[in-house]
């Protein structure tokens, strides 16, 4: 193709300004697999400028997408960020203005993150010892035009008049399953448009998390704003998280964390224990994973989840290792209490994946159901091994408070 490069499997070091330079306005770019040493005190990724001059798209690759100025997606165009890309803006001077369309859907195991420069996800772009903070870059704003967001993490911008992360003048905004965070004022300035916002998490702003001063009510429902307590409204939710408020005009309630979401039934006995054992013709492939989950849910207190002993205790749990390249999924927890791991897929996944499986079931086996985001009951795999904030409420809700009865 005219005007095009292509840039595969390349590794940059002793960059005097950075990895490379392009301006999409009159070039295609094809990039993956590159990755930059540590030599050097050049930027280490690539420096997009300009704006888009037809569709483009920005895959995932070693190296995070820099902006250092404006760029623009030009109305007509649209650009495309890939899961796992990560998008880095050098200065308080960089932002993107959107008048087509940008879509940057990620999944739960590679999202996509527009940050800061100083931000060390992926890399160390700006070769130096720095932190980010908020307010290091200025903006995502959208103007006339559509801007797409799914598993994308927002953070460390707000340095400019509307000191926010995003901002909508007249566009529209589909924001899912995301992390809005570290703005200097706000997360989001609502000027006018649409925004559509679920399923979100936004905490650490300077002022607020939601700014509406458009006068029209703006729906942000299902969203988890930094604490179980919801964001703070001093009309109408006084006692929420001060540094997740929202302005008037901002519907917000229900909020997740103000909901609980558990099973119909669970394994627990009427004891408040859960008595487990492997099945007799079963593998133990997975016995160290299992240990830690255990471990981890045991940690709240509540239940105790424990190995069954035949003449001391009744069977509350049986688990079961497969090899069943006919089921669909990799594992569950279901009829007649026994959780069941399907190694024909397991076995390809990262150790923080099966980790993560087999916590989750333990968890549909204590009675929870599926969540959202950030917790190891979302209903999708993640690298996430620890307990989410919903995760720890809903133990607690369904086991320290006793709002749940044992079924065994």
């Amino acid at each position: 193709m005219k005007n095009s490069v292509s840039i595969t499997d390349s590794t940059f070091f002793n960059n005097a300004t950075a990895a490379g330079i392009f301006n999409l306005s009159y070039l295609t770019l094809s990039n993956s697999g590159n990755s930059n040493s540590d030599i050097g005190y050049g930027k280490r990724g690539f420096v997009m400028q300009g704006g888009t001059g037809r569709n483009t798209t920005w895959p995932a690759d070693g190296l995070p997408y820099i902006i250092s100025g404006g760029y623009t997606v030009n109305y007509g165009h649209t650009l495309t960020v890939s899961p796992g890309a990560v998008v880095k803006f050098e200065n308080n001077s960089a932002y993107i203005q959107v008048g087509g369309t940008l879509t940057a859907v990620g999944v739960s195991t590679y999202p996509i993150y527009f940050t800061s420069i100083k931000d060390d996800i992926l890399n160390n772009t700006d070769a130096t010892s720095t932190s980010p903070a908020a307010g290091d870059w200025k903006h995502i704003t959208v103007s006339s035009g559509v801007v797409n967001l799914e598993y994308a993490t927002i953070r460390y911008g707000g340095g400019d008049y509307y000191a926010a992360n995003l901002i909508n003048n007249s566009g529209t905004y589909h924001i899912a399953s995301s992390t809005i965070s570290n703005g200097y004022s706000y997360g989001i300035w609502h000027q006018s448009g649409t925004t559509n916002l679920t399923q979100s998490s936004l905490f650490g702003f300077g002022i607020e998390a939601y700014h509406n001063p458009s006068y029209a009510t703006t729906t942000a429902t299902n969203n988890y704003w930094g604490s179980l307590d919801g964001p703070y409204n001093p009309k109408y939710n006084p006692n929420g998280n001060q540094n997740s408020a929202v302005s008037d005009y901002v519907t917000f309630w229900p909020w997740l964390g103000q909901t609980h979401y558990l099973n119909s039934t669970n394994s627990v006995d009427g004891g408040k224990s859960m008595h487990w054992e492997y099945d007799a013709g079963s593998t133990q492939q997975f016995s160290t994973q299992l240990e830690y989950g255990i471990g981890t849910w045991n940690a709240l207190g509540g239940v105790n989840i424990a190995p069954y002993v035949w003449w001391q205790n009744i069977l509350d749990l049986t688990i079961y290792e497969v090899d069943d390249v006919n089921k669909a999924v990799a594992a569950y927890w279901g009829a007649y209490d026994k959780i069941e791991y399907n190694k024909y897929y397991m076995n390809d996944y990262s150790s923080s994946l099966k980790q993560m499986i087999v916590t989750h079931e333990l968890g549909h086996a204590l009675g929870l159901h599926h969540s959202y985001v950030g917790n190891i009951m979302i209903f999708t795999g993640t690298s996430q091994t620890s307990l989410g904030t919903q995760d720890i409420g809903d133990y607690t809700y369904c086991w320290i408070d006793d709002n749940c009865e044992g079924q065994n």
